[in-house]
């Protein structure tokens, strides 16, 4: 469970931080304040979790694993 949780929390803050780089780097990018920062960053963070749970199901796997043979 320790594990699990150093994990999720690493996860995020390397999420918050790419997000972070992001806005300072790109001019199309804006995010203002701290409560922004985090609600984008588990907003993105929760959209990865959610695509590494459902896209294997939608037939992706197979297709990537296909297409590297």
């Amino acid at each position: 469970m320790i594990r699990f949780l150093f994990r999720t929390a690493v996860a995020i803050v390397a999420t918050g931080i790419g997000l972070l780089v992001a806005a300072l780097i790109l001019d199309g990018l804006r995010i203002d304040g701290v409560v922004t920062l985090i609600a984008a960053t588990f907003i993105v963070w929760l959209a990865a979790i959610l695509a590494t749970w459902i896209l294997p199901f939608l037939g992706l796997k197979k297709f990537l694993d296909n297409r590297r043979d």
